[in-house]
């Protein structure tokens, strides 16, 4: 009878260290901290669309007085 008392506080106490997970810790130390979300994707406008159908205007050249 002994034995099976022993063997029943073994248990009890294997089972409590396993729920426990024996003084080791999965969370991180930061766990209070609040997480942020991603900043959001803001897309740049388009370049603005040139014309090259109209004609180059030379803007290097002075007109002689």
């Amino acid at each position: 009878m002994k034995f099976v008392k022993f063997s029943m506080l073994a248990l009890t106490l294997g089972l409590f260290l396993a729920s426990c997970g024996g003084g080791e810790s999965t969370e991180s130390e930061n766990a209070d901290t609040v997480i942020e979300a991603p900043a959001p994707i803001i897309e740049e406008p388009a370049a603005p669309v040139i014309d090259t159908t109209a004609p180059v205007v030379d803007t290097t050249v002075v007109p002689a007085p």
